[in-house]
């Protein structure tokens, strides 16, 4: 995308939303979980205060809403998948380009 913001979709991959600006809530939201494998049963906890403006709204928008599934996609091309795994803020880095 050439555009900064969030690509909203919804589970049958309509279009919601395209440059959207994330905003949730989390104000109990202090650390998340850095899966170390796929099955993220080890994992390393990290500050929330240390990730980037876009990753934290969208580790905001996974605690507020628990259901969704978010990519996050870094200027240096990096892709981090995230979830609200196990009552956790999870995210993987398993598709490193």
């Amino acid at each position: 995308m050439a555009v900064d913001g969030a690509l909203v979709v919804t589970k049958r991959l309509e279009l919601v939303g395209f440059g959207a600006e994330l905003r949730a809530e989390a104000p109990n939201l202090v650390n998340l979980r850095q899966a170390l494998n796929v099955e993220a049963n080890l994992w390393a906890n990290e500050p929330l205060n240390e990730a980037g403006t876009r990753h934290r709204a969208v580790y905001r928008m996974c605690h507020q809403y628990p259901h969704c599934v978010a990519f996050v996609i870094s200027q240096d091309a990096a892709v981090r998948f995230v979830k609200n795994f196990n009552g956790a803020v999870t995210y993987w880095n398993q598709l490193p380009w």
